[in-house]
Formats: C-alpha cells, structure tokens, sequence
C-alpha cells in the first residue's frame, strides 16, 4: 500500500515509492538546467555504476507515464549507466508546489548560473502567473532577490553569454552592465574573460568608467583621470607599484590585502 502524507487542512497527498522503467519516464516539461549533456555527468555516471542510486528521483504522474520533477540528471546517468529501472518516489501535487520543487532541487546547486534561475523564475511569473512575493516565499529569499535576478534578463547580451557560460560571476557581471558604452564594456569584459576578475575590480572599472564619462567638457577644466577611454590608443590604467599608465591589456590582475595595497600605495 502506499503511504499517505496528509495536509495540515486535512486532504490527502498519495506518495508511492517505486522502481520505475526509464523508458517510461518523461523528461520534465521546463527544465531549469539547460546544458545537461552525457560529459556534463559523467561523474554521476560512474558514481551510478559503482553504487547506484543513492537519493531516488521525484516524479508526478503523466497519463501511463512519468515527468521528472527532480532528477533530471540522475535519470540521463541512469541510462548512460545501462540501468533499467531507477527507485523513485510519485507524488501528488499541484503545479505551484511542482514548481517549488524544481526550484529547491536545483537552485543551491553550484552548476546552475544565475541567467538559468532567471529564465526559470521569468517562465514561473509568465506560465503560471505567480507574484514576485510568491516566488521569493517558494524560494526563502526576498523580493528584491527575485527582483534582482528577473533584472538580468534586461543586461546587454555579451554581459548575460559570459554569465551564462561562467566566465564571470554575478558579481562582476552587476557592475559591469552598468557601463552602458559598448566598446568601454566590451574591452573590459574581454580582458575580464581573459585574465579574471573579482568583484572588486569590476567595481573600479565601473567607477572609472563613470568619472571619465563625466569629465567637464572645457578642457582647462579636466583633471587628469586614473582610465582614459582613448579610442585610438585603447583603454589605460595605472600600475599599483610603479604608477605608470598602460594599455589594459599589458596589465595584469593581481589579488593583495587592502592594507597590503595601501602599503604599496604609500
């Protein structure tokens, strides 16, 4: 017999343990992640061969079939691993808590990027007409969280590729989209992709970027500035132990103490 959790209202939600054919199970309608490859698990493969299973899949009931709710990756290594069967547990539930499910399964997780959560959360807001408030309570987070990460949505397209593909992380991908000029954004994001980047870093781009962009047009009045966006010499900054000014891409990113660099600096 199955066992039965009941609600705190009194219905009654049916959970049934089971092994369950992989040929009969459906990959979930939306999947969060959105490169799940046969090299993307190959470690869950082997892991699977040697020991199996271990945290069975969750699945809802589809017609004579199944669809995943969790375990996307588990049912692809399954395969791979020449399983037949996979322990499962079937649930009964609504779409929303369906949903609150996939997000708890798979958003703690290291390999899901920021622009998968958004374009899951987006698709939440959008097919099953859920609040912001209502997200952020499925999530544990707050609204501006959710916010925050709708928002990205909105980035220049090189900025959310280089998220995408983890490149860069999301800190350094806030500060950087708020250089709205292209080439300026461009050039520090290559260089970003190519050598690295902390938060911190970007954070000074930004500022620079910005003081330059707002530099007195008279030019009795300029001041001389620590960047220079010099469109035929290419894009300038001083180096932190000899002062000097060069290009962007002769520099390198160097990680110190504040206090080791106020050293230097004196």
């Amino acid at each position: 017999m199955p066992d039965k959790d009941k609600s705190q209202k009194g219905s009654t939600k049916v959970t049934q343990f089971a092994e369950i054919p992989l040929d009969i199970i459906l990959p979930p309608k939306k999947a969060i992640r959105e490169n799940i490859t046969p090299e993307s698990v190959s470690s869950l493969v082997r892991s699977i061969k040697a020991i199996g299973i271990i945290q069975p899949l969750i699945l809802k009931r589809v017609g004579k079939k199944y669809e995943v709710v969790a375990g996307h990756r588990r049912v692809m290594a399954a395969d791979l691993a020449g399983l037949a069967t996979a322990p499962s547990i079937i649930k009964s539930h609504d779409k929303t808590t369906t949903e609150a499910i996939k997000l708890h399964e798979n958003l703690y997780r290291k390999d899901i990027s920021p622009i998968q959560e958004a374009k899951h959360l987006m698709y939440l807001k959008k097919h099953h007409d859920l609040t912001t408030a209502k997200i952020a309570s499925m999530l544990g987070k707050s609204a501006t969280y959710v916010k925050e990460r709708l928002s990205m949505l909105t980035w220049q397209k090189d900025i959310r590729e280089a998220l995408a593909a983890g490149y860069i992380n999301y800190s350094v991908a806030r500060e950087l989209t708020k250089i709205t000029d292209d080439e300026t954004r461009t050039s520090y994001l290559s260089y970003g992709i190519a050598n690295g980047v902390t938060p911190s870093v970007a954070r000074q781009w930004r500022k620079q970027w910005h003081d330059t962009e707002n530099l007195p047009q008279d030019p009795a009045q300029v001041e001389p500035a620590p960047v220079t966006a010099n469109r035929s010499a290419g894009y300038q900054v001083n180096c932190v132990l000899c002062s000097e000014t060069v290009p962007l891409t002769e520099a390198q990113t160097i990680y110190a103490h504040q206090k080791c660099l106020e050293k230097i600096e004196q």
